[in-house]
């Protein structure tokens, strides 16, 4: 199905208070189709959205600090799915979560976790998968990469003539693995 055919539809999605099945926010800072056909959507304070097609619904996922298995955080930045079909939300200073389907729930994962690491990854900006399941995230210190099945971390950063080479917004990865 052509993308544009998917997305036409959340361009006339509009915020509603009274409505539940209507979009949690407005501002829209990125999209990510998965391998089902979901729409996720995540949102400027307003926690992530996933967009049935097939039912024109969204469905809500919003942070709640009561609840460690909510959304992380307000601010989801990337959406990635791993190679067996898992999805990974990258938060802006929260770290990473992993959702989990039959519960509908997530798993937060910080740098606290990773005691002397002090790789401030939860400042986040975007990840992709390699082809051996790592993750990699892009951060203001430099890129993570992050064995998800290990749960180990390794930072990347570079200097060059004394200064630090390190801020980093977006990441590709080709079918060769190069970043």
């Amino acid at each position: 199905m052509d993308i544009a055919c998917l997305i036409t539809p959340l361009i006339w999605s509009i915020f509603s208070l009274n409505d539940s099945n209507s979009i949690s926010g407005n501002d829209i800072v990125y999209l990510f189709c998965d391998s089902k056909g979901f729409i996720w959507i995540s949102t400027v304070q307003n926690g992530l959205n996933r967009y049935n097609p097939a039912t024109s619904k969204f469905e809500r996922f919003t942070y709640n600090e009561y609840d460690t298995t909510s959304l992380g955080g307000v601010n989801p930045l990337a959406v990635v799915e791993d190679n067996s079909g898992q999805i990974w939300v990258c938060l802006f200073g929260r770290g990473i979560n992993r959702f989990n389907e039959k519960t509908k729930s997530f798993e937060r994962i910080r740098f606290e976790q990773n005691p002397g690491a002090n790789y401030h990854f939860d400042e986040c900006n975007d990840a992709m998968f390699d082809s051996n399941g790592n993750l990699w995230i892009t951060t203001r210190v430099g890129i993570i990469k992050f064995n998800t099945t290990t749960r180990a971390f390794e930072k990347f950063s570079w200097i060059s003539a004394g200064k630090s080479f390190n801020m980093f917004t977006g990441i590709h990865i080709d079918k060769s693995d190069m970043i």
